[in-house]
């Protein structure tokens, strides 16, 4: 790509230094639609109520998207995707080693504080008592003992009865979801070009003459929920694809990963505090793309709908970490690309 042409087209599809629109990929009239609301596209810290009687998506790879919104959990949780709200934590009865002798929660409309006690976290282990297995299931839940929950992060789910397989909801949701991952992943393959120009744009405006240091990161975060009301399944996939002109803390470059943590008894899921180098030692110019893809599945397994998330670019300065500001007591930091709260 020539310097002038490239100018040209940075004149006329990038506008600033902050997030706006490059590419957006074509999208056929029928079945399709074009997201506008790229901040609710995977929602952040909001929860919507929940009757006393649902079916909702257990989803046990949750951790991702809690991580975005500053969550976190033990490694085997399963968690409430339902209403295109937040992830809900889900606590269940147990009869021997529960995690929480007794627990408080709002329950009803209004909210009013109800006892559970005998409690652990929803994992394969523990839902095992209705026979639900695997990772992903479509269930029908009592909540809170038919009192349904508030808008909040946690409930307790009294009884379970899993959907998927049955008459009423014919498809498997496992399989469903596995099928909808390579259909993204091809479709991802099919718009190389589209992607390699994108990001081509992205580093001239973000870095001008000079060219990104590396290495070149794909963040990809997808998001299950049962949406009620068309009695619907959605899966959103978002993917974050990102470069930069980076230099190290300390001069030691070292890409630190997430740690984990074990959730111990008596201690509530959002009591956890997870420290966080999310970009590990860099600092510097961090630029990128983001875009993806949502499927809307009919009760028999059929895609009715594709959702498209445009490309689009982004950059920000990565500043340096807090180990070498003597802030390691600050509370951590959500890396605000590919999160958009």
């Amino acid at each position: 790509m020539s310097p002038s042409f490239a100018r040209l087209m940075l004149a006329i599809m990038v506008v600033g230094a902050t997030a706006s629109p490059l590419l957006s990929v074509p999208v056929p009239s029928a079945g399709s639609a074009t997201i506008t609301d790229r901040k609710g596209y995977i929602p952040f810290r909001r929860h919507v109520p929940l009757p006393g009687k649902i079916v909702g998506v257990l989803v046990r790879d949750a951790q991702p998207v809690l991580t975005l919104e500053g969550r976190s959990g033990p490694a085997d949780q399963m968690c409430l995707g339902y209403g295109g709200g937040s992830y809900r934590w889900v606590y269940v009865p147990v009869k021997q080693n529960p995690m929480i002798g007794s627990l408080m929660l709002g329950v009803g409309d209004k909210g009013e504080r109800k006892r559970f006690d005998n409690l652990s976290m929803a994992s394969s282990t523990t839902i095992g008592q209705w026979d639900v297995k695997g990772k992903y299931a479509l269930v029908e839940i009592e909540v809170n003992d038919g009192l349904g929950s508030p808008a909040m992060d946690a409930f307790v789910a009294t009884r379970m009865r899993r959907m998927d397989g049955t008459r009423e909801f014919p498809f498997k949701l496992e399989e469903v979801i596995e099928d909808l991952r390579k259909k993204y992943e091809q479709q991802v393959k099919d718009q190389v070009r589209q992607i390699d120009t994108a990001m081509e744009m992205a580093a001239a405006e973000a870095l001008k003459d000079r060219k990104a240091t590396g290495p070149r990161d794909r963040v990809e975060v997808m998001f299950v929920t049962w949406i009620p009301e068309t009695e619907r399944l959605r899966v959103h996939f978002r993917t974050a694809i990102m470069d930069g002109d980076y230099k190290y803390s300390g001069g030691v470059n070292v890409e630190l990963g997430p740690r984990t943590m074990a959730l111990r008894p008596g201690v509530r899921p959002g009591d956890l505090q997870q420290p966080s180098l999310p970009n590990g030692l860099r600092q510097g110019k961090q630029f990128g793309i983001e875009f993806g893809n949502a499927y809307e599945v009919s009760k028999s397994g059929k895609v009715e709908k594709t959702l498209t998330l445009p490309i689009e670019s982004f950059q920000r300065e990565l500043q340096a970490p807090q180990l070498f500001n003597g802030g390691a007591r600050n509370s951590p930091r959500t890396m605000a690309v590919p999160a958009r709260p």
